[in-house]
């Protein structure tokens, strides 16, 4: 590992432990070169202010699970960057409130929302997205931010694998499909219960496989469980 990166990591981990009792805004970089024994000139070396230390946190450890439209990232990918967010829970809950010209959540938007145009663009070939596209990226981009933040608020009230499939099952086909391939919405059927689908149903963090009829499985929706659907087997 290179010197620069050890020094980022440092100065990362630092910013981590220091979110646990302080509001990100009342950090200063004083404090945390005193704290990792670094010089002020050290710490402007390699970011600017503490958001862009911020911001590189979330590049380094979250933005590497975004697919980039080569092949479907599968759904592990959005369970994984959840994990880690949860695990980096007091930096993301400080950097998450705060609302000022550089805030987190800003650069979170700007950075997922160019990738998802990428990958879109690399998945379908194309030199430029429709019109559609390019909303279904923008409203995707906000309300998983705004989910995550409303759960990261909530104290993570529920599995990171839970909130994964309902983003999955909530998410615009055109962004679905880099994740797992295209679903299959079978025929209705009767009755206001049931669902001709294909299910894999998550309750809390157990995975219940469901038995299936020749085409398709037919099953109450779980009250409490968040479902995520495949098509035809």
């Amino acid at each position: 590992m290179a010197n620069a990166e050890k020094t980022s990591l440092l100065l990362a981990e630092e910013l981590k432990q220091q979110c646990k009792t302080v509001s990100l805004h009342r950090i200063t970089v004083g404090a945390l070169c005193t704290a990792c024994n670094l010089d002020r000139r050290t710490f402007y070396y390699h970011f600017r202010d503490i958001y862009d230390l911020s911001a590189w946190i979330y590049d380094s450890s979250i933005a590497k699970f975004l697919p980039d439209g080569s092949s479907p990232a599968g759904i592990n990918r959005l369970d994984e960057a959840l994990r880690q967010i949860k695990e980096d829970f007091w930096f993301y809950r400080r950097a998450l409130d705060d609302t000022s010209q550089n805030a987190l959540g800003r650069h979170i938007l700007r950075h997922n929302a160019l990738t998802y145009v990428e990958a879109r663009k690399r998945f379908l070939g194309a030199e430029q997205l429709c019109e559609e596209d390019l909303f279904a990226i923008e409203y995707h981009c906000f309300g998983v931010l705004g989910m995550v933040r409303r759960w990261i608020f909530y104290d993570c009230a529920y599995a990171p694998e839970q909130l994964a499939l309902r983003i999955l099952s909530a998410m615009p086909d055109a962004l679905r499909v880099l994740y797992v391939p295209a679903w299959e919405e079978a025929p209705a059927l009767d009755g206001d219960e049931h669902f001709a689908l294909k299910k894999v149903v998550f309750r809390k963090k157990q995975k219940i496989k469901l038995d299936f009829s020749e085409k398709y499985a037919i099953i109450d929706r779980p009250m409490n469980g968040a479902v995520l659907w495949h098509g035809r087997r």
